[in-house]
């Protein structure tokens, strides 16, 4: 569409043309002065929006459109602090789950008296050890689910969130890359399906786990561990052969089972970032300078431990955990092609 197609078309395209990284950045500028918000908002998530355009954004008198600039990764610094004291929960909660938010920032939002909030910093891959061993004991229990997540949470505090009273700690304990085998051997046998799910998608549940997980009674485990990149071949033909289609079709989408055929991938290039089609949104991964690769799908904005944990342990039935580490592996490649690193 031409940029005046664009500019004169219904609120809800104008919407779309601001949150597409294809659309060019002179077509940015104008949707981002939109006289709706959600289109503004849309503009304000665009990792090609303009930087001196961000900050106009973030002082917006609408909530979520500061928020949507609260959690784009090309926020000047100075406007995240900004954005991390605002009045409204929701920009903060953003603000603390960005990962250029600075550490002293993260810091203060883990002790925010909103709970969205603390969750954001617990998640975030750089909040401080000390700071989310405090957030692991948090009052509310999806503070320390999400603590459970992070990559860089303790391995003694893992232990100790895979013992919780609510499932669904346990359950994004069990999807934490760095929860210790003999933990994930006791939480394969746990009581709650989704906790055993999440066992049976972690990439460092031993074989003999996963033979076990592969004949679960509940699919979604079967449906996990068929997407396993570690379930024995002979396991992924029995699971091919499942009488549920999900666990076939996950079976069928292992690397590892005989006649594998790779998809062809569609990617958008940029300067500082790869992107390619998820699930449900655009993943992208950025590249810049000094600062370690990062990560942004949707809401979810962090590092590739975080995005694993995220993978393994978010509760969502539609989709398989090993479809989303597929897309996040040939993300990957295809990053190391352009930026080499």
């Amino acid at each position: 569409m031409e940029k005046n197609e664009i500019l004169n078309s219904e609120w809800v395209v104008r919407s779309s043309a601001a949150g597409n990284p294809n659309t060019p950045v002179d077509v940015l500028v104008e949707l981002s002065k939109d006289s709706e918000w959600v289109v503004r908002r849309s503009a304000a998530g665009n990792p090609n929006t303009p930087v001196d355009v961000l900050v106009e954004l973030s002082k917006y008198s609408d909530c979520d459109v500061r928020r949507s600039a609260a959690g784009n990764p090309n926020t000047p610094v100075d406007v995240l602090v900004e954005l991390s004291k605002d009045s409204e929960c929701d920009v903060r909660r953003s603000a603390a789950g960005n990962p250029n938010t600075p550490v002293d920032v993260l810091v203060e939002l883990s002790k925010d008296s909103e709970w969205v909030v603390r969750r954001s910093a617990a998640g975030n891959p750089n909040t401080p050890v000390d700071v989310l061993v405090e957030l692991s004991k948090d009052s509310e229990w999806v503070v320390r689910r999400s603590a459970a997540g992070n990559p860089n949470t303790p391995v003694d505090v893992l232990v100790e969130l895979s013992k919780y009273s609510d499932c669904d700690v346990r359950r994004s304990a069990a999807g934490n890359p760095n929860t210790p085998v003999d933990v994930l051997v006791e939480l394969s046998k746990d009581s709650e399906w989704g906790v055993r799910r999440s066992a049976a998608g972690n990439p460092n549940t031993p074989v003999d786990v996963l033979v076990e997980l592969s004949k679960d009674s509940e699919w979604v485990v079967r449906r996990s561990a068929a997407g396993n990149p570690n379930t024995p071949v002979d396991v992924l033909v029995e699971l091919s052969k499942d009488s549920d289609c999900d666990v076939r079709r996950s079976a069928a989408g292992n690397p590892n089972i005989p006649g594998y055929t790779p998809s062809d991938e569609e990617f958008i290039v940029t300067e500082t970032y790869v992107a390619i089609k998820g699930t449900n949104h655009l993943w992208y991964k950025h590249n810049y300078p000094n600062v370690a690769p990062f990560y942004t799908c949707g809401c979810f904005s962090g590092s590739r431990e975080q995005l694993i944990s995220r993978i393994y342990s978010i509760n969502n039935l539609s989709i398989d955990p090993a479809v989303r580490m597929r897309i996040l592996n040939v993300l990957d490649r295809k990053f190391e092609e352009i930026f080499g690193r």
